[in-house]
């Protein structure tokens, strides 16, 4: 929690406000001190990610899904399958400096803060067991005439080109 802490500090008010509504806090008129403390027993709460968890959408919960599944290191093409399997316009992101995805008003939020996956939120996704591995699709060899049609087009494994393709 002391990541959290140091996370939290370093935050600016209205960030801290937009944590706070995710929350369903109030926020109005509460000093900086006040909103890292509200937030901090928040998160203390016994189970709060798995509350937090249960309240998002389908939508929201595909989004989570996919971040955890990509070990917290999504490409924006994931996203954009997101959408094409719930519809254009029904994933609405803006992008900040890093390239992440996030909706402006989400429960989500208090899954990143920050722009950042704090350890303990990680920890906990992982003890809960929420969210299903990654699944691994994989097909049979496929026979070629020849290694070189096939060379340099499956990605870091040019020198286990064997490992997928007979010749």
């Amino acid at each position: 929690m002391k990541e959290l802490l140091t996370i939290l500090e370093n935050m600016n008010s209205y960030d801290l406000d937009i944590l706070l509504k995710a929350a369903d806090m109030k926020y109005a008129g509460l000093r900086k001190n006040e909103k890292v403390a509200a937030l901090m027993n928040f998160y203390k709460q016994e189970d709060c990610i798995l509350n937090i968890w249960k309240s998002l959408d389908k939508v929201e919960s595909a989004i989570l899904t996919l971040i955890v599944q990509c070990n917290y290191r999504p490409y924006s093409s994931d996203f954009k399958k997101l959408e094409e399997k719930f519809g254009e316009g029904s994933i609405k992101f803006f992008t900040d400096d890093y390239g992440h995805y996030s909706k402006k008003k989400t429960k989500l939020n208090l899954i990143r803060i920050n722009k950042r996956y704090p350890d303990f939120i990680k920890k906990e996704i992982k003890r809960l067991n929420i969210i299903p591995p990654l699944p691994i699709e994989f097909n049979p060899v496929k026979d070629v005439g020849s290694i070189d049609e096939y060379h340099g087009k499956i990605i870091d494994r040019a020198s286990r080109i064997s490992d997928f393709v007979k010749c």
